[in-house]
């Protein structure tokens, strides 16, 4: 076997080792999966924000209605 030859052969074995066999996903390598991770912490942080914040104007007209109320 020549060097080209392994070299394409080892290249195709890495390729089939970061696919799935059974759904074709990609599966992610360490580095993705850190990326991944930060890029879903950051996501479920700025959600909680949005929910907080908008807690916080609900209970505002809340507070609001019930003065206009007295």
């Amino acid at each position: 076997m020549t060097i080209s030859e392994i070299s394409a052969k080892v290249s195709e074995i890495i390729l089939i080792g970061f696919y799935r066999e059974d759904t074709g996903e990609k599966l992610l390598i360490p580095e993705e999966l850190v990326e991944a991770l930060k890029q879903e912490r950051l996501t479920r942080e700025q959600a909680q924000e949005q929910a907080e914040s908008q807690v916080e104007r609900l209970k505002e007209h809340l507070r609001r209605r019930e003065t206009a109320c007295r």
